[in-house]
């Protein structure tokens, strides 16, 4: 599981740099964030993380969301 989020961790932080206008940066916001986005559909695996490795898992994806997010918002400010 921690494979997948530094996959997407990865695959995110490629796509941002060629984001240059707000639409791109909008179509990433969704493919991350959105109801069907990458990290929610990592959020959604919670449910299978044995208990005492999910609040391991947690923090991870809320670091990761809270990652793109922010990436998401100085990429947009910089546009």
């Amino acid at each position: 599981m921690k494979n997948q989020v530094s996959e997407v961790r990865d695959q995110f932080l490629n796509e941002i740099q060629s984001a240059n206008d707000a639409n791109s940066l909008e179509a990433l916001r969704v493919k991350y964030l959105g109801r069907k986005g990458s990290v929610t559909g990592l959020f959604k695996l919670m449910g299978k993380v044995s208990a005492d490795e999910r609040p391991a898992f947690g923090k991870l994806l809320n670091e990761l969301r809270d990652e793109v997010e922010t990436a998401l918002k100085e990429k947009t400010e910089q546009a």
